[in-house]
């Protein structure tokens, strides 16, 4: 579980956090009540890191001046992003498998309403930006999404804080592609070093 506290007691993101908290207790909820993983051995993505990349993309999503439902799709991808991986290696498709899972097996069944831009997230969340820019376009959407799906890359990428400073997995900051991701930087390896879980 996250540590809250050093997020509201930080002068920067304890603003944005008053204004996304009641998301992110809802959608935190959903993701330990609702879903369920396919490679359940996963130490590197399972609960854990689906809510700390939640957080992130939630407090950037709001630094960066999206709406309450844009950040809603950023909350879908969030939690669903993972949920099909067979290992925890690089494994290119898993986030193809996880947008479908998230429409077969909640949409279709009325148990989620349908969020095209978390759903175009969550696919191309481990391919390369241009392919997942190219389709988000080809499917006739703007710059918002293209906005929310490079809000989602650098919330999941945030979490390589978990990994430490020193660690060939690390996070490089360099490769983040908004402000409000770099600005979230050092609250994040404060986040990664406070979780009880990997």
């Amino acid at each position: 579980m996250i540590d809250t506290e050093l997020i509201k007691k930080d002068p920067q993101w304890g603003p944005f956090w008053n204004q996304i908290k009641d998301e992110f207790t809802d959608w935190d909820h959903f993701l330990y009540e609702r879903i369920t993983f396919q490679y359940t051995k996963s130490r590197m993505h399972a609960y854990g890191h689906e809510e700390r990349v939640l957080l992130y993309a939630l407090l950037a999503g709001a630094k960066e001046g999206l709406s309450k439902e844009e950040r809603r799709s950023l909350a879908i991808a969030a939690v669903f992003h993972d949920t099909r991986r067979i290992n925890d290696s690089i494994e290119p498709g898993h986030g193809h498998r996880a947008a479908a899972h998230y429409y077969y097996d909640h949409v279709s069944l009325g148990l989620a309403d349908f969020d095209l831009a978390a759903y175009q997230a969550m696919g191309w969340h481990a391919e390369s930006d241009y392919l997942g820019e190219d389709d988000i376009l080809a499917h006739g959407l703007g710059q918002r999404v293209i906005l929310i799906y490079h809000l989602f890359k650098d919330a999941d990428a945030l979490d390589r804080t978990r990994f430490g400073r020193s660690s060939r997995a690390s996070l490089d900051p360099a490769r983040l592609r908004l402000p409000a991701s770099r600005q979230l930087v050092d609250l994040a390896y404060s986040i990664a070093a406070a979780s009880r879980s990997f």
